[in-house]
């Protein structure tokens, strides 16, 4: 019952009647990455061993013939920075990727001490400003999930940003059992609305992956080319 009732509501949301949306950012991986930052020395690169469509994907491991994150005796961490988004005039400001990670986590849990997956919020000089909710760890490992976010616009204006970078934050905390496959992101678009389907909370995400369909609650906790 719970399965159909959650299925009825994700139903609802996606045949409800959109506007057109503008892009104000599009993302595939399968290019030029200009304007995208990464910390010198971490493990995030275009990678063609998994992706959501097209070659390539955004992935943080070695790559071939590895494809984990594994430093002995070290951790390691990351950021990604995307491209400036400019949100200028923008009432709403949806965000939407596709996602694949494989940790030493497990999907579920209410929090994590160990491998830490943030998508975060940053001004134009790649100051921190906000972390978005729920942690991505919370979501299926081992298989694509494609994830809208609420309306960035309220956080937006928390920290008066019109302009900003997303950024995507890998740590391993320590540097035991890191041999998973680590995190890939693929399809990153931001528009201003239109697009994304309501979400009647502004705490949740909605997910759509294989075999999975439902409204999640928060669990909270430079690429350079």
């Amino acid at each position: 019952m719970k399965a159909l009732c959650l299925l009825a509501m994700a139903a609802l949301l996606l045949s409800a009647p959109v506007a057109s949306a503008t892009v104000l950012l599009y993302e595939d991986f399968e290019g030029s990455l200009d304007d995208w930052w990464h910390d010198t020395g971490d493990l995030w690169h275009v990678e063609d061993y998994r992706s959501y469509t097209g070659n390539n994907s955004l992935a943080y491991n070695w790559g071939d013939p590895f494809y984990d994150y594994w430093t002995p005796p070290f951790a390691n961490s990351g950021h990604a920075y995307s491209a400036v988004v400019d949100a200028t005039g923008a009432s709403e400001v949806y965000m939407e990727f596709a996602s694949w990670l494989e940790t030493e986590n497990t999907a579920g849990q209410s929090q994590y001490w160990y491998d830490i997956a943030h998508v975060e919020l940053y001004d134009t000089d790649l100051n921190y400003a906000a972390t978005l909710t729920p942690d991505i760890n919370y979501f299926a490992q081992g298989q694509w999930n494609y994830l809208y976010t609420i309306n960035l616009r309220p956080m937006l204006d928390d920290h008066s940003l019109d302009q900003f970078r997303v950024g995507f934050y890998f740590d391993t905390v320590d540097w035991m059992d890191n041999i998973h496959e680590g995190w890939y992101v693929d399809d990153l678009r931001i528009t201003d609305g239109g697009q994304t389907p309501p979400v009647p909370e502004p705490s949740t995400w909605l997910l759509l992956s294989t075999g999975l369909v439902g409204a999640v609650p928060f669990v909270r906790r430079k690429l350079r080319r």
